[in-house]
């Protein structure tokens, strides 16, 4: 395995306090979120099973931590590499040759950009996921399979009227609704969700890669092909927007329970 270059403690501690998570407090409003959802959607420890709900909270929340930690170190180490890798808007020739001009060490230095960034992206959805096991666990969902989406989707269950009454469903309906507005339909996690799919289960989107389109209509079938990259550049930002949208996601759900 070639060569990690890593950045020294000056370098990194000017890339994390430049972070989004840093400069909007996001591991203080991940606390906050915890202790707003236990205010309003108390376990009683002398219920039958009390203890044991309390205890899955406090691994959870133990989880997503860490998870956020994991996070900024992908964040960390994606843009120390950015810095050092060579231009790739001309990431392919008229003959098809992928990222001309570039010399081995480019390719070494662009590999280890490229592999922090793919960890980014499935750490940051892991993170959403943990926030959609926090609302199972409060609201009392039962969700057998959870992720952020399917949280979500069950915000306006019947149950939560009758475990926390009709004033806290209520609010959990308005939640849902600016989650689904805001959040799950702005374009940086329609973006994340395909990425993310694309990393687990295609083509990763950080190599150049063929598309198909499978078109039809009016009972004509019809293939597109594409040649698709998804530039550094554009990874960066995504990185910036991406922590934005999850700190977003953890105040809007402090907002709608702490008054």
């Amino acid at each position: 395995m070639d060569m990690l270059i890593v950045p020294d403690s000056k370098e990194s501690k000017r890339i994390l306090n430049d972070s989004r998570f840093s400069k909007r407090n996001g591991f203080e409003s991940i606390r906050l979120m915890k202790k707003t959802l236990d205010q309003n959607f108390r376990e009683d420890e002398n219920i039958p099973d009390g203890m044991i709900e309390i205890l899955k909270k406090t691994n959870v929340y133990k989880a997503l931590l860490q998870k956020m930690f994991h996070v900024q170190k992908s964040e960390l180490m994606s843009k120390y590499y950015f810095q050092h890798i060579k231009d790739d808007k001309e990431w392919i020739s008229e003959d098809f040759r992928e990222f001309p001009g570039y010399e081995k060490e480019d390719h070494l230095l662009k590999g280890w950009y490229d592999y922090f960034t793919e960890n980014y992206y499935a750490q940051i959805k892991s993170l959403f996921d943990l926030v959609g096991h926090c609302l199972d666990l409060h609201l009392r969902l039962n969700i057998s399979e959870v992720d952020f989406a399917s949280a979500v989707n069950q915000l306006n269950q019947k149950t939560i009227k009758s475990h926390f009454g009709i004033e806290k469903r209520d609010k959990c309906i308005e939640l849902q609704a600016k989650i689904k507005s805001e959040i799950i339909g702005s374009i940086s996690y329609k973006d994340l969700i395909e990425n993310r799919n694309d990393l687990i289960h295609n083509i990763s989107p950080m190599s150049p890669r063929n598309k198909i389109k499978d078109v039809r209509k009016g009972g004509i079938r019809s293939l597109s092909f594409t040649y698709d990259y998804l530039k550094s550049e554009v990874r960066i930002k995504a990185i910036d927007d991406l922590n934005d949208l999850f700190v977003n996601t953890v105040e809007l759900i402090v907002e709608a329970f702490e008054s």
